[in-house]
């Protein structure tokens, strides 16, 4: 362009090709001046106030966007290109019913461009209409055969509808024009997974992370085709947890515990069975100060024949110091525990992460369910379901009476990504919490994932039950790992009482089934002994009774629901259609 500039002048054209040149390259102010330079000499140029649009739209500014869009429409009606970018950019924005008039608009002119076609599809998937998204995503491949870009797109619906073989076609073309894309690796591996070829999809991961160790999604998806295709024993297990015990330990080496933990757990639920790791994670479980559950940890290793002396001699060590525990004291037994109070559904959309990670939203929302299960007050469904629309969530958790669920998506750019995480109601679809966490760089996914585990940590209202009593003392199924302290008070609510809040922000019951408060004197891991205060002249509390923690008044857990918009993902898609 340079060189035209020199032999040519700077001719209109080549000023709005050079603008799009500074923006692939990132060189934006560059990009403004170059567009500008055109708009001041043709003010209604399509080209020129596209490329305004689009750094409106990195710069987070939709409003000014789409005001540069208008223009394009103003001077040209039916220019599908704008109308269908309208339609990305209202879909970010959570106006869907206005992203399909966009698009219903857009068909009217779209003739023959296969970037079109292509958009159109991305489209109609985000809106859950996989049929027609194939139809547009096969013409954008057969006008333009080697374009990887749309072959994955197109594979990427394939296998939302189990047609393993043709994904898995259609990626092995689009190889062939770019050997080793880490898109399309990982779509062919989860292809390769979902049409049972486990070997071969491990093979295909396995080499995807050798290629690009960073990639946590590539990580998580082997990890589940281990967890699913493997028997706990296997020791075959133990290549892809010692991965996880190596973190563990770094982190450990940096005083990040909480880190560590969450590394031993999900080493250990990839392979229980793991000698080292396991005790690694027990000593850590000491060092956090709680003794009956490194006891634990130590029994279970004699219980699979892998505690050696150093082992039996701190299981006689740890029985003396527990003697007097609470939990000893009220020999306790595991059953009397009971479950976690709250069940929850996990489902994602399933169309995150296009075209980065297709589907990176359901490993994304089966590895926070994973974690999930460590808590013992969230009892999380058994599977990841995916979902086309938050109606199709709210009735399959409504039917399986579920209390809660967790509708989660992704928007992912080569470097970023935005997780939402939507957690309702399951009664009533009420919005109890919304949560959006966007990361860049290295480890962006696990970061994300903690900042969203703890935001639904305090989104429950603490809640246990009354396990033994003695008189006026009595034993809950609460302790230190719930942060039931010397003092704390609870509720004691008549056995069955206590029902979700229409909005689920906490628990409500009648006045009548408040029947005493119990406070705690004592604390162990898991259990807490305190004393019993009969609310009325009568005793009529029960083993099996309900506790709720006392809240501060006019606490709350709702959260409104916020408005971030996934304008990196945005720009990104945008992108091509110059």
């Amino acid at each position: 362009l340079a060189k035209a500039f020199q032999y040519g002048g700077r001719q209109n054209e080549w000023v709005t090709l050079s603008g799009f040149c500074f923006v692939q390259t990132g060189n934006f102010d560059n990009a403004l001046k170059a567009f500008n330079e055109v708009l001041a000499k043709i003010p209604g140029d399509r080209d020129a106030n596209f490329g305004l649009a689009l750094l409106e739209i990195r710069a987070g500014k939709a409003v000014n966007a789409q005001a540069y869009l208008s223009k394009t429409l103003k001077a040209a009606p039916g220019d599908p290109r704008a109308l269908l970018s309208l339609a990305v950019l209202s879909r970010a924005e959570g106006k869907t019913d206005e992203a399909s008039r966009y698009v219903q608009e857009a068909l009217r002119w779209l003739g023959d461009e296969p970037v079109l076609h292509y958009l159109a599809a991305l489209e109609f998937f985000e809106a859950g209409n996989l049929k027609d998204a194939t139809l547009f995503a096969q013409k954008a491949v057969a006008s333009q055969q080697d374009a990887p870009l749309f072959r994955l797109l197109l594979a990427h619906l394939y296998y939302r509808q189990g047609a393993y073989s043709d994904a898995i076609s259609q990626i092995q073309a689009a190889l062939m024009k770019a050997q080793d894309d880490k898109r399309l690796l990982y779509l062919l591996g989860i292809s390769y997974a979902g049409s049972g070829k486990s070997a071969e999809a491990l093979q295909t991961l396995k080499y995807l992370a050798g290629l690009y160790p960073d990639d946590e999604i590539a990580r998580l998806a082997m990890e589940n085709i281990v967890m699913k295709t493997m028997t706990m024993e296997a020791l075959a297990r133990s290549e892809y947890a010692d991965y996880r015990f190596v973190r563990a330990k770094e982190f450990t080496g940096n005083f990040l515990y909480g880190k560590a933990l969450q590394e031993y757990r999900r080493g250990l639920l990839i392979y229980p069975y793991a000698n080292e790791g396991r005790r690694k994670y027990a000593e850590l479980i000491k060092i956090s100060g709680l003794p009956a559950t490194y006891l634990e940890e130590l029994l279970f290793l004699r219980d699979i024949g892998k505690a050696d002396q150093t082992v039996q001699d701190a299981i006689e060590v740890y029985n003396s110091v527990l003697a007097g525990s609470v939990f000893r004291t009220w020999k306790v037994q595991p059953l009397q525990l009971g479950e976690a109070p709250y069940s929850i559904a996990v489902y994602s959309t399933g169309s995150g992460g296009i075209p980065w990670h297709p589907a990176s939203d359901t490993l994304i929302a089966q590895y926070l369910r994973d974690t999930l299960i460590f808590s013992n007050q969230l009892r999380p469904s058994t599977a990841v379901s995916t979902v086309n629309t938050f109606t199709d969530a709210f009735a399959s958790a409504r039917q399986s009476g579920m209390d809660f669920f967790l509708l989660v998506s992704a928007y992912e750019t080569e470097r970023d990504i935005r997780i939402s995480a939507e957690l309702r109601q399951a009664r009533t679809g009420a919005l109890v919490k919304s949560i959006q966490v966007t990361q860049s760089g290295n480890e962006r996914i696990q970061r994300a994932c903690d900042r969203i585990l703890d935001e639904l940590a305090g989104a429950f209202q603490l809640r246990g039950m009354l396990i033994n009593r003695k008189g006026n003392v009595g034993l809950i199924n609460l302790g230190t790992k719930n942060k039931a302290a010397k003092g704390s008070k609870f509720y004691i609510i008549k056995r069955g009482a206590a029902s979700i809040k229409a909005d689920g922000s906490g628990l409500s019951w009648p006045e009548s089934a408040l029947i005493g408060v119990f406070e705690v004197t004592k604390s162990d891991d898991a259990v807490s002994e305190g004393t019993i205060t009969f609310n009325g002249p009568f005793d009529s509390v029960n083993v099996g009774d309900t506790v709720v923690l006392q809240q501060k008044e006019g606490s709350t857990n709702v959260i409104v629901p916020t408005s971030a918009i996934p304008y990196p993902y945005v720009f990104e898609t945008l992108k091509i259609l110059y």
